[in-house]
């Protein structure tokens, strides 16, 4: 299931990346041409320090000017031209100090404003820099560096809606600026309005076609609005101009890698990072790719000098925690996620990395957790969400803004008409991912008579099984390119009941979307083995086995339970048969987890160290995406070595693909042994359709419970373990019959499909007696 994955959003952030730097605009205009009417000898002094400083000769027109002031002290162009010198020699508050004395004057011009400007803005005065271009643009509204100054001022001030104004009326003037034209793309741009954006920097690229940073410009435009083929064009073109653009270079590599083509992607990638060793957003780039191909050590040994270089860099602390966690090293993981918070505390990446990592934590009990969840959740309300739209007509809910909490939900009851139920389905995983898997049954079982279903598609690498999803009829909703607003505005219109989020903080996940609260109830469901935290969050479905009601308060949502367990199993097509048991011909027994190494804790590896011990000559199989790594597999292998296991005892094994021969692989397993405290879902349901027994251990949260609803729902609680003991005790106990274990073998595929575990029409339709539910509450 997603709860099997670590969420990282590294991506996005790369994409928006973009150094887009317009030419400097001076600092000052030139000196100022005399103003005031001065008597024959400060004439002369002027002009003599005008002569001087037209000709570089500061110290002279220094005391040009100082001689002006002795017959005139508040003559503006003497001030104005004294400030600059000023300046140049970094006397900032003698140059403020003149300044201002020159606009008391009344004898001002737009220049002087302009200078006076650009001094406020060099020394962090920028509300009141603002405002002194601003003034030098109403007595001179063709001054060109007073608009360039005055954009990139409220840029940097996070002002885009006044900057967009500003430059709009700019354009009016000099409609062919390329560098206002580059500024007012950005501003649109940071305004998530990339479409207008992408209209100015295609405008920018006809005025500049050999300009390489306005490919770039566009290439993130055109990903932005979900046109990828077009943005890879675009910053092919940029690299074609400029062979050594970093950003293009990081911004495709980065592409390839979110549509899976990581070979493709470690090129531009690795040429970047070439190209500039110390950039931590490069370096964060290329360490994701190493990191989705296993090669965990190669990605570390990039993040450990970048950081320090960089220990602040909030991104990269979040891709070296990435890398820590793919370890099973979740403790340091945490630390550096903590310190990522800390940085940017309301940063829906940093919170959702925090919490999932949080947990394959066997340090964190269920209450802390909760805890956890509850606290970072609850800052997500902070996050500058851009959402405020109408209800849809029709529906007598609230409208929600951005930061409301969940309202008691007796009292948002949703009034229909006598017409289907519309329910949505949001997830990134509408893929071959087990979420695409697990969704599938549900999809060809709803009832279209009563319910109507929407699935909104987060951006993810499409392939043949969204396709087959998309098959199944419903309405589908493709949200790649599309800002919060607009994929809430889209739920809002749709007139959704009931939205179901099935990624919760997994990667690609949008709980900042959920926080929005675009639909009057909202569930989370399949993808997340938690509480979302969330008080946005009105449910959480599950089933009683996962969530005995003792455990409820550990829970922000309401709890709504299916019958048997909270998974469908559906079979894909190609699997192969169940293989005979492997002890037959080995001689001896072969545990096993194919589980994703995270899961692995120090607890799980210490429990499964005493299972060998009381099985002499057993071994035990790994296999997971950080074991292609050499490093990862010594670090692994060591952990046995301490606890008195021998090295040759464990088999440390890369992953094969396709699902076919994955599946093929339990062939060399006779007992599954599940991990803690975060338990397989997709592993365990695979191991048993593959004929091989599971041993669990029950825990208090979700996902320490997912073997103990599975197993129950197949109606084999015996291998449910209470505690550490009893783990060893029925592993060994299975391993200690070798008939036993060739029958389980035989039969289990056919009792697991006999199950509730694999009755999708009962299962759906148990899933939609809760929406129905929900409605009635």
């Amino acid at each position: 299931m997603a709860a099997g994955r670590t969420r990282h959003q590294n991506g996005d952030s790369r994409q928006r990346r973009r150094r887009i730097t317009p030419k400097a605009t001076p600092d000052s205009q030139p000196p100022m041409p005399s103003g005031a009417k001065l008597p024959a000898a400060g004439e002369q002094c002027l002009q003599q320090a005008l002569h001087a400083h037209q000709n570089g000769r500061l110290d002279a027109a220094l005391r040009g000017y100082l001689a002006v002031l002795e017959h005139s002290p508040s003559h503006a162009t003497a001030l104005a031209n004294l400030a600059s010198i000023h300046t140049r020699q970094s006397r900032f508050q003698e140059a403020l100090a003149c300044y201002q004395k020159a606009l008391q004057s009344g004898d001002t011009t737009p220049e002087l404003w302009f200078n006076h400007g650009n001094l406020q803005r060099r020394l962090g005065q920028g509300a009141e820099a603002a405002q002194s271009y601003a003034r030098a643009l109403q007595l001179n509204p063709r001054l060109y560096p007073a608009h360039c100054n005055l954009a990139r001022l409220l840029l940097a001030q996070n002002r885009q809606a006044e900057a967009t104004t500003a430059l709009a009326a700019a354009l009016t003037r000099f409609p062919e600026a390329p560098e206002l034209l580059r500024l007012y793309g950005d501003a649109l741009y940071h305004q998530d309005d990339a479409a207008a954006a992408l209209a100015v920097y295609q405008k920018l690229a006809a005025l500049q076609p050999d300009q390489a940073s306005t490919y770039n410009a566009l290439g993130v435009a055109y990903r932005a609005s979900g046109q990828l083929q077009n943005a890879e064009a675009a910053w092919q073109r940029c690299l074609v101009i400029d062979a050594g653009h970093v950003v293009a270079l990081t911004n495709l590599g980065t592409l390839y890698r979110l549509q899976k083509r990581h070979e493709a992607a470690l090129v531009p990638l690795r040429k970047a990072v070439a190209l500039q060793p110390g950039d931590p957003d490069c370096v964060a780039s290329l360490a994701c790719t190493l990191i989705d191909i296993g090669q965990i050590s190669a990605a570390l040994a990039l993040t450990e000098p970048a950081l320090a270089l960089r220990p602040e860099h909030a991104d990269l602390l979040g891709m070296h925690a990435f890398a820590l966690v793919q370890q099973a090293r979740i403790a340091e993981g945490q630390a550096c996620l903590a310190k990522a918070r800390r940085l940017k505390p309301a940063n829906p990446v940093a919170i959702g990395n925090s919490l999932f990592s949080s947990l394959y934590s066997d340090q964190l009990d269920a209450p802390a957790l909760t805890r956890l969840h509850q606290a970072l959740a609850d800052s997500l309300t902070d996050y500058p969400h851009p959402v405020s739209v109408q209800e849809p007509v029709g529906s007598a809910a609230a409208t929600f803004k951005a930061g409301d909490k969940a309202r008691p939900f007796a009292q948002r009851r949703v009034q229909r008409q006598q017409r289907p139920l519309r329910i949505g389905y949001l997830s990134p995983d509408f893929r071959a991912h087990p979420i695409g898997f697990f969704i599938e049954p549900v999809l060809q079982q709803h009832d279209r008579d009563r319910f109507h279903v929407t699935c909104y598609a987060l951006p993810h690498a499409a392939d043949s099984h969204s396709e087959r999803l998309k098959s199944h009829g419903h309405r589908w909703r493709d949200f790649e390119g599309c800002n919060l607003r607009r994929m809430g505005e889209t739920i809002r219109q749709d007139g959704i009941d009931i939205l179901v989020d099935l990624a919760g903080h997994t990667a690609g996940g949008r709980m900042d979307l959920m926080a929005c609260k675009p639909a009057p109830i909202q569930a989370l469901f399949l993808g997340y083995p938690y509480t979302s935290g969330l008080a946005a969050m009105d449910y959480l479905i599950a089933d009683r086995h996962l969530i005995p009601a003792p455990l409820e308060p550990l829970y922000r949502e309401r709890v709504a339970c299916l019958a048997h367990s909270f998974l469908c199993y559906q079979a894909q097509p190609g699997t192969p048969e169940v293989a005979a048991l492997p002890a037959l011909t080995h001689g001896h027994i072969t545990f096993g987890s194919f589980n994703n190494l995270p899961k692995l804790s120090a607890s799980c590896l210490d429990l499964w160290a005493g299972v060998l011990s009381a099985v002499p000559d057993s071994r035990l199989a790994l296999m997971a995406s950080s074991l292609a790594d050499a490093g990862t597999r010594q670090r692994f292998r060591r952990h046995f070595i301490e606890r008195g296991i021998t090295g040759e005892r464990i088999d440390l094994l890369p992953p094969v693909t396709p699902l076919t021969r994955f599946l093929a692989e339990y062939g060399r397993i006779d007992i599954a042994l599940d991990p803690m405290p975060f338990n397989g879902g997709t592993t365990t349901c695979d191991a048993l359709w593959m004929g091989v027994p599971v041993v669990t251990l029950a825990g208090q949260g979700f996902m320490s419970r997912m073997g103990v609803s599975l197993l129950n729902t197949l109606q084999r609680p015996e291998w449910i373990a209470a505690d550490a003991d009893g783990y060893v005790g029925i592993a060994a106990a299975l391993a200690a019959d070798i008939p036993r274990l060739q029958h389980i073998r035989s039969t289990l595929r056919a009792q697991m499909a006999q199950s509730g575990l694999c009755d999708a029409a009962g299962y759906t339709t148990g899933l939609e007696r809760i929406y129905l539910e929900m409605m009635r509450i």
